[in-house]
């Protein structure tokens, strides 16, 4: 309490002071003393004493306060922002603790240009090599290679540890960056085994190899070696990246032996489909391909169902035994399954249905689109997007490729059914305006195609009427809108 009334220097007394009581026995029930070094170093900090205020941090993290990890960053930030060559940076560059926090600060940092100006101020200052100890070389050779100085990069592996993970880490990525790839593979493997034998090392839990493998997926893409790629997307944990391959790029027939060699792989993300991952996208992508006994076995129980019910519809809407008005009927009843059932039966993992988020939501982007560009954007040779990849996306490209291309399905099915049934029929003019509901309100165009059908086909119909009287659909309630007596 006396620090907080006091200033400058006299605070800094008093925090030391609590410190140096709590050691002798005080009672310290509040936790003021570890508390105490984050407020003292918050002084330096505001002084732009950027060295004490990270050594007290540090201290502060020690005696178990874990938001002392923000103020690190905080000061890091700041020192950064406030200091330019000079002897002040020179200073934090040479003392062990400070370098440590600062490195680390870049290392996390984003690759926009403001931080990568920073990573080169930074390695422009630091001292002779001889000063460093062997596990800060993997450190500064990853920031090299950050900034793609492979060169310096290799420079400083050479005074790395032979065990150390994230030297070991980068000698992967300079392999696979090479070409190299049964090596880079080999020794991702290796540690990646090392890493689940020695979990509990602080030294592996500094690194994550996900983003290796989806360095090596992304190789093998370039390689045209698709199976490979999906393994390793599986190791990266992405399934955004192994969704592109087991729905664009695989055929069918590797798909499926995929599948056979496969546990279902990890999802990263809760808002995803409901399913069986892997399975489930495969047995959508089989129904879009009209290979339903195929499908049918992929699906879970619960969805299945509903499969089942929509072949069985399209089985009797195809008979040529029935009449054109039981062919409506079944003709319809697929349509009805298709919109309320669609997501789950024919949906597209990623574009441009997005059942890896339930539909809801489309921010992901369509990763064909982004591949094709790249090919001819500098910068992506190392994991150049091949003219076999562009033709295999566009060989499985989703039909009508829009946002809830199975309402457009659906749409389309009951089109089918209004079509057997006479004018002026008003099973067919309710059938016109629930299918335009489907579509009207996000695609207006493909919609007007049946409110067309509506005033020209079943003009004497109470719809019909209403729908000619206001040029579009009429503002009705659904749920009273009910064709074939349902």
């Amino acid at each position: 309490m006396l620090a907080w009334s006091g200033s400058g220097d006299a605070m800094v007394e008093d925090y030391q002071r609590v410190r140096e009581l709590a050691s002798n026995g005080f009672v310290d029930s509040g936790g003021l003393a570890a508390a105490s070094y984050g407020w003292e170093a918050r002084i330096y900090l505001q002084r732009g004493n950027f060295g004490d205020a990270i050594e007290l941090y540090l201290q502060q993290w020690g005696a178990g306060y874990c938001n002392a990890l923000l103020s690190l960053k905080i000061t890091a930030g700041r020192a950064f922002s406030n200091l330019g060559a000079g002897p002040e940076i020179e200073a934090l560059a040479a003392d062990p603790n400070a370098r440590a926090v600062l490195t680390a600060y870049l290392l996390d940092s984003s690759r926009n240009e403001y931080s990568q100006e920073r990573r080169r101020l930074w390695l422009r200052e630091l001292p002779v090599a001889k000063s460093f100890t062997f596990k800060e070389a993997g450190r500064f050779a990853l920031l090299e290679y950050q900034l793609n100085n492979l060169d310096a990069c290799r420079r400083w592996l050479k005074y790395a540890s032979a065990d150390d993970a994230l030297a070991l880490l980068i000698s992967s990525k300079l392999m696979l960056r090479d070409g190299h790839i049964v090596a880079g593979q080999t020794l991702m493997l290796a540690l990646t085994k090392q890493m689940e034998d020695d979990a509990e090392n602080p030294d592996w839990r500094r690194i994550d190899t996900a983003d290796a493998w989806g360095e090596l997926g992304l190789l093998m893409l370039s390689q045209e070696r698709y199976i490979d790629a999906a393994d390793a997307f599986v190791n990266a944990g992405s399934w955004q990246d192994l969704a592109y391959v087991l729905e664009r790029l695989l055929t069918t027939d590797e798909l499926l032996v995929w599948l056979g060699s496969h546990d279902e792989p990890a999802r990263d993300d809760d808002n995803h489909l409901q399913g069986n991952g892997a399975r489930s996208l495969a047995a959508r992508r089989l129904m879009r391909e009209a290979k339903f006994e195929q499908a049918l076995e992929l699906f879970d129980s619960e969805t299945s169902g509903a499969v089942q019910a929509y072949l069985q519809a399209m089985r009797q809407a195809n008979d040529a035994a029935l009449s054109a008005d039981e062919k409506a009927k079944y003709y319809w009843q697929a349509a009805q399954v298709m919109r309320e059932s669609g997501l789950e039966i024919f949906g597209a993992e990623l574009a441009p249905d997005y059942a890896w988020f339930d539909g809801s939501y489309s921010f992901i982007g369509d990763l064909t689109e982004a591949r094709e560009a790249q090919r001819e954007t500098e910068g992506y040779y190392l994991n150049q997007t091949t003219w076999d990849e562009l033709e295999r996306a566009q060989q499985t490209k989703v039909y009508p490729d829009k946002r809830f291309h199975y309402r457009y399905r659906a749409a389309r099915l009951a089109e089918l059914a209004a079509g057997l049934l006479p004018n002026d029929d008003e099973n067919a003019a309710r059938i016109y305006c629930i299918a335009g509901s489907w579509l009207k309100n996000r695609d207006p165009d493909a919609a007007d195609r049946l409110f067309k059908q509506l005033v020209v086909r079943c003009p004497n119909t109470e719809l019909g009427k209403a729908a000619a009287k206001i040029n579009w659909f009429p503002k009705v309630e659904l749920e009273d809108v009910v064709a074939f007596g349902e």
